[in-house]
């Protein structure tokens, strides 16, 4: 393994892992209950073209607002962690609960964190589905929000600083959104979930930061064991060419370092998987055996038929999806400047 003038990793050292379902033979039929949005019946995965891809670790701000539906907002928040780039911004979208602009009421907040080379867009369907879930009273009245992340990004502060995401969010987001909406600002009262890279992202935020976020939905999390079980261009910006960077920063490594705090501070975790996701099949269950290992209390659902793509996944799991979060908001503490 060699790095190039760009410091780009080279060489053919990194293995392609597990093979992943042939989307074009995927076929996914809901037959629960009415669902909105309807679930996708195929919802695979495009590579964009590389002109894109190369761009992709830049893209702090998704420009695409004009399409988005109506009952979503589009906004900008200030990052001074990018210390590295002075005055940069980042988007994100945020779905906001029935009678919000009616009342005086102050919500928790679910952050939403889209998947590898994706963007904010690519949340849209889960805003749509917990709001019409609150509109119909079986999800706790919560300030959803989907920001944009480096879709290479992993959701964590690279090796070298110049990309400080989970700094961004667990702080400067955090701070945005207390300022412009009315949150309970207390930990109890901040939340994630997140898809693929983004259950890696929330996993990894929420174990980094247990002060700071109290549940964790990981949806699918792409927690490939090792660096050389990736593509070289998903990990080059963010992990550099060190393998133990890419170790410590790992959910089964952080897990154990901050078990202690993580416990003492209630902080609840569940994992949603498909069982065609063939990919993250071992991957998840090593990680599951580390939370067992170390002793976290967590829950799994895994969606019968289900691949890589958490609509199926979501809607596979039924109820439980948003019975859980009821389960979670029991817990939620209201600071007294706020009563």
């Amino acid at each position: 393994m060699s790095v190039n003038a760009n410091g780009h990793i080279t060489g053919h050292h990194f293995a392609v892992g597990p093979p992943q379902i042939d989307m074009s033979k995927y076929r996914y039929v809901y037959k629960g209950p009415e669902i909105f949005p309807p679930v996708p019946e195929v919802d695979g995965f495009i590579p964009p073209p590389k002109s894109i891809a190369a761009a992709h670790n830049h893209f702090w701000i998704d420009t695409e607002y004009i399409t988005i539906p109506k009952d979503i907002k589009w906004d900008i928040y200030p990052q001074p962690s990018r210390t590295a780039q002075p005055g940069g911004q980042g988007s994100y979208l945020a779905r906001l609960p029935p009678g919000y602009e009616e009342g005086k009421e102050r919500y928790p907040v679910l952050i939403w964190l889209h998947g590898g080379m994706q963007t904010q867009r690519d949340a849209i369907w889960a805003l749509q589905y917990y709001g019409r879930k609150m509109e119909e009273g079986k999800m706790p009245k919560t300030i959803i929000v989907a920001p944009q992340a480096l879709p290479k990004g992993r959701y964590i502060d690279n090796f070298d600083g110049t990309r400080p995401i989970a700094t961004i969010l667990s702080h400067d987001l955090i701070k945005a959104l207390d300022q412009k909406y009315r949150t309970i600002r207390h930990r109890s009262a901040r939340w994630i979930e997140g898809f693929s890279m983004g259950g890696y992202g929330t996993l990894h935020l929420g174990f980094t930061y247990p002060e700071i976020f109290s549940a964790l939905s990981s949806i699918a999390p792409a927690c490939l064991p090792h660096i050389t079980d990736e593509m070289p261009a998903v990990v080059a910006d963010t992990y550099g060419t060190n393998p133990d960077f890419y170790d410590v920063t790992h959910p089964y490594h952080l897990v154990g370092a901050n078990i202690s705090q993580i416990n003492s501070s209630g902080t609840k975790v569940r994992v949603f998987t498909g069982s065609l996701d063939i990919r993250l099949t071992a991957a998840i269950d090593r990680l599951m055996k580390r939370f067992d290992q170390v002793g976290l209390q967590y829950q799994h659902r895994e969606s019968e038929g289900a691949a890589h793509v958490y609509p199926h996944i979501l809607a596979g799991a039924g109820s439980w999806v948003t019975e859980w979060w009821t389960e979670v908001a029991k817990s939620i503490v209201r600071p007294e400047f706020e009563s």
